[in-house]
């Protein structure tokens, strides 16, 4: 429609006929409508957020950590080295006596320090590889992992950060189905309180959390965002006090399902977060 304009626009001599006898005059402001009708979601909000609860585990640092040196395993000193990260011989691909192939980078880490903050142990992973293992099962990854344990005034604190796309064949699990991800997970000894924060995309659900906060005691604060199949978002604002209930939206304006308002049972979440740092 712009085209069209330009071009009339841009011809000096051409005068623009008037309308027929008959035909109806259309004003610049309804030709130029051109809005297209939001789409019907798929699923309801409660729908969307139930789905949270079908979920049996989230991705997180130590499960991958896990699965890689797992799958060194199958390696030997010459491909890909028994340094915990792959030397030279993986850049065009090699494969190991016991019939592994491994090609791309990864490069790894353990760190420990202590500073007026308190305590670090740091694990880092830096991945781009693809390994194939002897019985044809395939590991891809593309990213970074980090698992950090940080003590102060004798509170522990773990700290899963996995950024990238990573499925393992081996695994079982969000990683044997394959996820992209860019997801901040906290939790205390204690169990008094978890935090998520990123975007997830697993199979057909994609989801972010905006510094969500689980409080088994009294319920969430944040926020948790699920996608629609047909594209826009539901999200399910908890606000900056913990409560079991939050206000629903779908791309800003309340949702269309019986009520504005969703409750969930932070148990479900937080164990999801326990269970994937391993506390």
């Amino acid at each position: 429609m712009w085209s069209l304009i330009t071009m009339l626009a841009c011809a000096p001599d051409a005068e623009a006929p008037g309308p027929t006898e008959g035909e109806k005059v259309t004003s610049p402001s309804e030709s130029l409508d051109d809005t297209e009708p939001s789409p019907t979601p798929a699923w309801t909000a409660s729908q969307a957020f139930g789905r949270l609860d079908a979920l049996d585990g989230l991705p997180m640092a130590p499960e991958l950590l896990d699965s890689y040196f797992s799958a060194l395993g199958y390696g030997d000193d010459a491909c890909p080295g028994l340094s915990g990260q792959f030397n030279g011989s993986t850049y065009e691909g090699c494969t190991s006596v016991l019939g592994a192939w491994y090609q791309g980078l990864a490069i790894y880490q353990e760190l420990q320090w202590e500073d007026e903050g308190g305590a670090w142990d740091v694990r880092e992973l830096g991945t781009d590889f693809v390994i194939l293992y002897p019985d044809g099962r395939r590991f891809d990854a593309g990213g970074s992992v980090g698992s950090r344990v940080h003590t102060d005034d004798g509170v522990t604190e773990w700290i899963s950060d996995v950024r990238g796309t990573y499925r393992d064949d081996g695994a079982t699990g969000a990683l044997a189905i394959g996820f992209s991800t860019y997801l901040v997970a906290t939790g205390r000894v204690d169990g008094a309180a978890y935090g998520l924060d990123g975007a997830l995309g697993l199979a057909d659900l994609t989801m972010g959390f905006g510094g969500l906060r689980v409080e088994p005691a009294c319920g969430f604060v944040g926020e948790v965002a699920i996608r629609d199949p047909s594209g826009p978002w539901y999200r399910l604002d908890f606000g900056a006090s913990c409560a079991p209930c939050g206000r629903v939206t779908l791309d800003g304006a309340d949702a269309d399902d019986a009520s504005d308002e969703l409750c969930a049972d932070p148990e479900h979440l937080a164990g999801l977060i326990r269970g994937g740092l391993r506390l």
